[in-house]
């Protein structure tokens, strides 16, 4: 069943008799950008695996959207061809009046030199504004962000997510993020969700409108 916008509901999900996520309940709302925290191995990248269909859950539902895209940690690119040609195969399925953001969204994102480029010849930072770009350009109804920061040095991770919010403010889209880097989820967020214990549970959702960064030792004490 296709939802406006993703929703789980008393979510639990085994790895053979190990139960790793127990009694997850979201439900976001259209626009919405909502960060998953928590320590490496807690189950965040398996819940986003759940939300995309990937994996299916022992118990519970999941509703998501009919058009989400993903970004993962290392770009999906391919590398015979050339970076509008990538950046293009985000419009199958997409309306034709799509077509009219592919100038827009390339000049948002810094892109517009680099289009007759292949994914060999530009740094990580690049790469990760193409795979942006492609999840973008067809317009989808919500965005998966498996930790898309996490391969790039620090100044670049800085760059990119600028460029990210950026673009979400132009056009805002429902997002979902997992990440165990609290400052960016701090930076990106209305609410984070904070996954611990094992089985991992919400330990606590946290509402951010102000976008406090001030928040993270107290967050990162929480997860310890």
């Amino acid at each position: 069943m296709n939802v406006e916008n993703f929703q789980m509901k008393s979510l639990s999900f085994s790895y053979g008799k190990e139960l790793v996520l127990e009694n997850i309940d979201v439900e976001l709302k259209h626009g919405e950008f909502v960060a998953i925290v928590g320590a490496s191995g807690c189950g965040k990248s398996t819940l986003l695996q759940i939300l995309a269909g990937d994996l299916t859950p022992g118990a519970g539902s999941v509703l998501r959207p009919k058009r989400f895209r993903r970004v993962h940690q290392q770009d999906g690119l391919l590398p015979w061809l050339s970076v509008e040609e990538n950046i293009r195969l985000g419009l199958r399925g997409a309306s034709g009046d799509c077509e009219a953001d592919f100038k827009p969204l390339m000049e948002t994102l810094g892109l517009e030199g680099h289009l007759s480029h292949y994914p060999r010849e530009l740094s990580g930072g690049l790469r990760q504004r193409v795979e942006l770009a492609r999840a973008l350009i067809g317009r989808p109804d919500a965005l998966l962000l498996d930790e898309p920061f996490s391969s790039l040095d620090y100044l670049t991770r800085l760059e990119t997510r600028d460029y990210l919010a950026r673009i979400l403010k132009e056009r805002p889209v429902t997002v979902v993020m997992v990440t165990h880097d609290i400052p960016e989820a701090l930076f990106f967020a209305d609410r984070i969700l904070l996954l611990a214990g094992r089985p991992a549970k919400i330990k606590r959702t946290i509402m951010n409108p102000a976008r406090d960064v001030s928040l993270a030792e107290s967050i990162w004490k929480e997860l310890r």
